[in-house]
């Protein structure tokens, strides 16, 4: 099952993919956890960091990214990674979402505000890099020809306009040429990549983690 408001952007068959980022609800869900019983942060190999309680509990959490030292930043990135991967894990591969749409995103936004201050400090298991999950047991794998993608997100009337001024960059329009957009509601389902010969479906792919998806061919 895909992520509410999420979309692949590389199907086999016809879709536009644009380099743009797309005005979509990405991969979205994160709620209960965070809030009122506090965020455990992840832990590195030295153990307890400066950002994070003898009890365990995150104090970083509430920091404004803009008030972070390095230390306190890579603590938090540590906490962001096990949060939202494990979150990715609940809802993809689980079926189970642990955490709310919003919580999700405003997650999400918060660890690429941290990686955009102290690029330094970007995680190898970043989640501003993970699509979907990993495969669940019990299908056949196909390695994706062409990565599957999410589309991005837009939370502000700033991110439709840098939408709209990416894609004129892409298409070689003006700022006052005019440009059709075609706008609908994102009913959610499942990312699939579906390959056609010769008029006959012979393959349906899930995304999976992007690279490898699930034979779900009928």
């Amino acid at each position: 099952m895909a992520r509410r408001g999420t979309t692949d952007n590389t199907r086999s068959d016809p879709v536009d993919a644009g380099p743009a980022k797309a005005l979509h609800d990405d991969d979205t869900a994160l709620g209960a956890r965070a809030g009122a019983s506090g965020e455990r942060a992840g832990t590195s190999g030295d153990g307890a960091g400066a950002g994070q309680a003898t009890s365990g509990v995150s104090l970083t959490a509430d920091l404004e990214v803009a008030d972070l030292s390095a230390t306190q930043a890579e603590e938090e990135l540590i906490r962001l990674a096990a949060t939202l991967n494990r979150a990715n894990t609940a809802y993809h591969t689980e079926d189970a979402p642990e955490l709310s749409d919003a919580d999700y995103d405003r997650l999400k936004q918060r660890n690429a505000a941290i990686e955009a201050a102290f690029p330094e400090l970007k995680r190898p298991d970043s989640p501003s890099e993970a699509v979907g999950a990993a495969p669940a047991e019990g299908f056949s794998k196909v390695v994706h020809d062409v990565r599957m993608l999410s589309l991005g997100n837009a939370f502000a009337e700033e991110d439709v306009t840098e939408f709209d001024r990416s894609v004129r960059s892409y298409l070689g329009l003006g700022a006052d040429e005019p440009l059709a957009y075609t706008a609908e509601p994102k009913i959610d389902g499942l990312s699939l990549s579906l390959r056609y010969e010769k008029g006959r479906l012979v393959q349906a792919a899930t995304r999976g983690d992007g690279a490898v998806g699930e034979n779900v061919t009928a």
